[in-house]
Order: structure tokens, then sequence, then C-alpha cells
């Protein structure tokens, strides 16, 4: 930034600021639903992982965000920002528990045929994977869901269910 007037230096600075603002705001809707949905909750994902799906999910919509960011009014921006940003993680939750629902009830239903077969949850052991109570048909169930859903095209669902949105 040597040979940048402070005028250029403080429009390069105000666009990556843009741009930054712009990513966060198309990445929180993608966010909010890989916070509960069991495929991305495992912990195997690191948060590293996620946080560039997400990115990488919001990236088609960036062009767009960009320029309803620009038609904001300056004096308001900050709060406006902030609160689109509540609002997108808030709709990304209530998609992502619509997708996670048939997910836990086949997981529900495992844990309730151990529960009738007498496998009662103190007795049951630690799910290594999520450091939670879980038996073991229950667990399978949930992750025999999980695989299913993904491999019959539940994430292109996703994803096309979250830009549609």
């Amino acid at each position: 930034m040597a040979g940048l007037s402070p005028a250029e230096a403080q429009v390069l600075v105000q666009g990556s600021i843009e741009f930054v603002a712009a990513t966060g705001l198309s990445a929180a809707r993608a966010l909010g639903i890989m916070l509960v949905l069991p495929v991305f909750t495992r912990p195997r994902i690191s948060g590293l992982i996620r946080g560039s799906l997400t990115i990488a999910i919001g990236l088609p919509c960036l062009a767009q965000i960009k320029l309803g960011l620009q038609a904001l009014d300056p004096n308001t921006r900050l709060v406006s920002v902030t609160m689109l940003g509540v609002k997108e993680v808030f709709v990304g939750l209530m998609l992502g528990i619509l997708l996670s629902i048939p997910l836990w009830s086949i997981q529900a239903v495992g844990d309730i045929i151990d529960t009738q077969r007498g496998i009662s949850s103190q007795v049951a052991g630690e799910d290594p994977a999520t450091h939670s109570q879980a038996t073991g048909t229950g667990l399978f169930l949930g992750v025999t869901a999980v695989t299913i859903f993904v491999l019959v095209g539940g994430l292109q669902t996703m994803v096309g269910g979250l830009y549609g949105s």
C-alpha cells in the first residue's frame, strides 16, 4: 500500500470490508443448516471443514448480496447487516431443523427399540463420536439414516432448497 494515496487506500479498505460482510451474509444461512443437520454435526467433521463448506455454498449468492449491501443506508448499515445476519442464521436453523427431523426420528426409533428390549440409557454405553448416551440400535440406525440421506441426494436437495429460499 506504499504506492497508494490515502483516498485509494480508503476505497480499497472499504471494498474489502464490504466483501467480508457480503461473504459472511452469504454463508449465514448455510451455517444455520450445518449447526443442526446430523450429516455435519458428527465430531469427525471439524469446524474448519464446516466453515469452508458454508462459505463455498454461499459463494454463488455473493454478487447479489454485495449489490444489496451497497443499496443500504450508510447511517444504519451496521444495524441492518447485523439484523440480516441474525435473520439468515435463524432461517438456516429452521431449514436445518426441518431437514433433521426425519434423521432424528429414525435414531429415536432405535432408542425406543433398545428400551423395549430392556437396554435402558443407564446401561447403554456412551457414543464415542458424540460423547453422549446412545443405544446401539439408535446409533446404528442414526448413522444408517445419515448415509442413506447422502446417497439418495439429500445434500443436493439441501443446497437446492437453500438457494431456492
